[in-house]
């Protein structure tokens, strides 16, 4: 039996709400030359006895049970047991338009990228098409204007990320270092943001961080990691930018909530006064980022501040 097309690799751990309608809509897809590893996460509800379901009615899921390890380690398990020539991410607790795959595999080989890039279903942008050499694709990574670091939007080359695995020490933005390592390896990335991804809104998401947790300092640790590593001048510059505006996003409920500024607001206060400039002269950190920090650097500013919105009740 030859290879499929593409692997599709499905991360599973207590989504059984969600579930179906995610394995539904892979079901549904136009391109069908495709398998897809279910990694079930040692999943506490019915995941994974829904993940054998579907195993058992079509041939082209596979499905691994492991002790749960978090989301690093069950994208790694999927790469490890991927047959696929290209490898695409979806997440259990979202869903995709039918035509995404054939969209995104017609686009790779029209185009003869390494990796395609689409969009989120009600994201309001305008139409975006571009070709995107190594460079400026590490840049759009890190920019708010950018693809961002989802891996759920893409498809890629197996053969680039042959080599490549998701840091299971990183529990927030781990998908921005993964792609990272891998488009350094590609030539030709191919962006268009047409919508074809529906991305399921959580609050126990782990991207629905409370406050500046370890999972965030491990971000902040990794980003500084990277800014070490890289040697093109324009991609450090990207990377402390980031950085920067990672750490106002989690400075700011500190002086816009009126919390008590313990040890990390500290933390995070400092960074932003050592980097106040780069802050200022940063052409995608947003102005009103650009005043928080402000209101961050100094602490006069930080009380006027909190007292405004407590009279405001903003």
């Amino acid at each position: 039996m030859s290879a499929p097309k593409i692997s599709i690799i499905v991360p599973v751990y207590k989504v059984e709400k969600y579930l179906r309608r995610c394995l539904d809509s892979i079901v549904a897809q136009t391109f069908t030359d495709w398998e897809c590893i279910l990694i079930d996460d040692g999943s506490p509800d019915n995941s994974g006895k829904i993940c054998d379901e579907y195993v058992a009615k079509d041939g082209r899921f596979r499905v691994i049970h492991q002790e749960n390890q978090g989301v690093s380690a069950a994208r790694n398990a999927g790469l490890d047991a991927a047959k696929g020539e290209w490898i695409g991410f979806v997440d259990s607790d979202d869903w995709i338009e039918p035509n995404m795959y054939e969209y995104l595999y017609n686009d790779a080989l029209e185009t003869r990228s390494d990796a395609v890039i689409c969009g989120f279903v009600g994201q309001h942008k305008k139409r975006i098409q571009k070709m995107c050499g190594t460079e400026e694709s590490v840049k759009l990574l890190f920019d708010q204007k950018g693809f961002g670091g989802f891996s759920v939007l893409r498809l890629i080359a197996a053969e680039k990320v042959k080599n490549i695995r998701f840091d299971t020490t990183v529990s927030y933005m781990e998908d921005n270092q993964f792609f990272y390592y891998a488009f350094k390896k590609c030539e030709k990335i191919y962006w268009d943001n047409k919508p074809l991804y529906h991305y399921e809104e959580r609050i126990d998401s782990v991207t629905h961080l409370s406050g500046f947790t370890k999972q965030a300092e491990s971000a902040i640790q990794m980003l500084d990691r990277l800014y070490e590593e890289e040697q093109i001048k324009s991609l450090k510059k990207i990377i402390l930018n980031h950085k920067l505006l990672f750490c106002i996003y989690f400075a700011s409920p500190y002086i816009t909530k009126n919390k008590t500024l313990d040890e990390k607001y500290l933390f995070l206060k400092q960074i932003i006064r050592n980097r106040f400039v780069n802050i200022i002269f940063a052409s995608n950190i947003t102005f009103r980022s650009k005043c928080i920090a402000l209101a961050i650097s100094y602490s006069p500013l930080t009380i006027l501040l909190q007292q405004y919105r407590k009279n405001k009740k903003l």
